[in-house]
């Protein structure tokens, strides 16, 4: 796995992280943030913000596959001199 790779990978897992934190501590606000836009998305923004139990929920499993795909990242392997 090249460093870009395992870098990208670490920054996905870190955005989960962030964005499952936000969720949790926030739920209504969090949900809210992302109104705008078309018709079936603010729906859907509005079902999120009616369940703040749900958010919290999705926000929880956001951090463990954020923690996961960071943990996941391979060592770099020794370069030959």
């Amino acid at each position: 796995m090249s460093m870009l790779s395992r870098r990208l990978g670490e920054l996905a897992g870190l955005m989960a992280i962030g964005d499952g934190t936000m969720a949790l501590l926030k739920p209504q606000e969090h949900a809210a943030l992302w109104r705008g836009g078309p018709e079936w998305w603010d729906r859907t923004v509005q079902y999120f913000e009616e369940r703040p139990a749900l958010t919290r929920t999705l926000g929880a499993a956001g951090v463990l596959f954020g923690i996961w795909l960071a943990a996941r990242q391979e060592e770099a392997e020794p370069e030959e001199a």
